[in-house]
């Protein structure tokens, strides 16, 4: 990880070698796998989700970002790469992934944090993160280009462009959080 200049704990990150997430997005979208499991959410104008049920539902939210949920059991490949960002960031607990597709000023998530350390990388375009503490930083991320957003940190993306983006989150074992 590169430092960045910026809030502390918030890097730049690249992977050494681009993953092979073989992903394709269209047919993903067209399965009905992903809706029946409740896979398949958007981010409403208020910044909260809602589960689509079917394809149908996609067109009738074009400005909201759509969310793919549990992407790190999609293939062997995409679960290759949260084990090696497991290993890398040597992390003793489950590597979650989720798809974020947002088209070019769509709604997003208003400024939250997460209970788990976050990577977000890009896949396709560019995504704008605004990270917060008593100033605001913004970090332009380009494709193939990530950022470690670490537990307790405000975050927000702004979509000033469309793009594809996975965020890694570094979770705790459910057990740790009864404790």
């Amino acid at each position: 990880m590169v430092n960045s200049k910026g809030l502390p704990g918030v890097d730049f990150f690249e992977f050494k070698k681009t993953p092979d997430l073989d992903v394709d997005i269209e047919s993903l979208l067209q399965t009905p796998y992903f809706y029946e499991q409740g896979l398949v959410v958007r981010i409403n104008e208020t910044g909260t989700t809602e589960t689509l049920t079917s394809m149908t539902d996609l067109f009738k939210y074009p400005d909201s970002t759509i969310k793919l949920e549990g992407m790190e059991r999609l293939s062997p490949s995409f679960h290759r790469v949260t084990e090696q960002l497991k290993n890398e960031f040597n992390h003793d607990g489950p590597v979650t992934a989720h798809i974020f597709i947002s088209p070019k000023n769509g709604v997003t998530f208003p400024y939250h944090k997460d209970l788990e350390s976050v990577l977000v990388y890009v896949v396709e375009g560019q995504k704008n993160i605004a990270v917060k503490d008593k100033d605001e930083y913004v970090y332009t991320l380009l494709k193939q280009q990530g950022l470690f957003i670490p537990e307790g940190v405000y975050h927000k993306a702004v979509n000033e462009q469309a793009s594809v983006m996975i965020s890694f989150g570094f979770e705790c074992w459910l057990k740790e959080r009864c404790i």
